[in-house]
């Protein structure tokens, strides 16, 4: 009788510890959802800003190519004019 209650007990003891390692291993994954949570709110606001400065160069690429055209067709107009002095 002594030796059934020994063996439950050290059964019981070995599911405490069983337990409270699945408690640990739940709070380190709500810990590390919490973070993955955190880093993707900081992925986003990143990815906006990169995309916002991704427009700021592109339409500044854009507005240098066109003063470049400009610039171009009036030392065009400007050759043609001082050829024909």
């Amino acid at each position: 009788m002594e030796s059934d209650i020994q063996r439950l007990e050290n059964k019981l003891d070995k599911l405490t510890e069983a337990v409270m390692r699945l408690v640990v291993l739940e709070e380190r994954q709500t810990h590390t959802s919490e973070m993955l949570h955190a880093l993707q709110a900081k992925i986003t606001v990143q990815d906006d800003l990169i995309r916002m400065h991704e427009r700021k160069l592109e339409k500044w690429t854009n507005r240098g190519i066109g003063a470049w055209g400009l610039i171009c067709v009036f030392w065009v107009i400007l050759e043609l004019i001082v050829k024909r002095i």
